[in-house]
């Protein structure tokens, strides 16, 4: 089974993680979801509620958070993070010619 759906959050992406990283709110963007119990250092257990034509079903879960990482701040490991290919001079110079306006 396939669950899809869309949640939109507005703030900044240091706000952003805070709340997505709060499982309750986590859960809430998920229609169906309730019952949401913590039963242990980042372990939950909750039920899945959801209707397909005439039949409803629901699974009770068990979700762990495994790992939590702010991807958008990187600068404390830096140094651990693999080198990155560049661009050549040659493409760099193409790219910039063929989009003035948005590049400097």
């Amino acid at each position: 089974m396939n669950v899809t759906g869309e949640c939109t959050v507005s703030g900044s992406r240091e706000a952003l993680f805070d709340k997505l990283a709060d499982p309750f709110f986590f859960a809430s963007c998920f229609d169906g979801v309730s019952g949401l119990t913590e039963t242990g250092p980042g372990r939950y257990d909750a039920a899945f509620e959801t209707t397909v034509a005439y039949m409803k079903f629901r699974f009770k879960m068990q979700v762990e958070i495994v790992r939590l990482a702010r991807a958008c701040r990187p600068y404390d490991r830096l140094e651990e993070f693999p080198a990155v290919a560049e661009a050549s001079r040659e493409l760099q110079e193409r790219v910039k010619a063929k989009w003035p306006d948005l590049l400097t």
